[in-house]
């Protein structure tokens, strides 16, 4: 019988974008030590900073996010890595932090 590992799950960041007045899903893994997303046109692999990919997606879409959000990736990453969390909590996590930052990108201000 195959084992199934982490890296065969996908997961799913939801996100609220102003400039598009919606949401859009971000679909993701992880890989050995990092996360991996993988979106139509690009595929983006970093190692434990969760940031870079994070915030090539956030440039991009011009995405407002809580300064501390990449901390919260960092501790995600880390119980994953030490199996302190299982698959079912790792998506609710990944819902936790993505609504934190539609809450951010929802009342940034609008100066124009």
């Amino acid at each position: 019988m195959n084992k199934k590992t982490l890296q065969d799950n996908k997961f799913l960041m939801k996100l609220y974008l102003d400039r598009l007045s919606s949401n859009v899903r971000y679909p993701f893994s992880f890989v050995h030590d990092g996360w991996h997303f993988d979106l139509c046109e690009i595929s983006l692999t970093s190692e434990r900073d969760a940031m870079d990919s994070f915030k090539f997606l956030t440039n991009r879409d011009r995405l407002c996010y809580p300064s501390s959000i990449g901390i919260h990736f960092e501790d995600l990453l880390n119980d994953i890595h030490e199996r302190r969390i299982s698959e079912g909590e790792i998506q609710e996590r990944v819902d936790y932090l993505c609504n934190w930052i539609s809450d951010c990108e929802r009342n940034k201000p609008q100066w124009f």
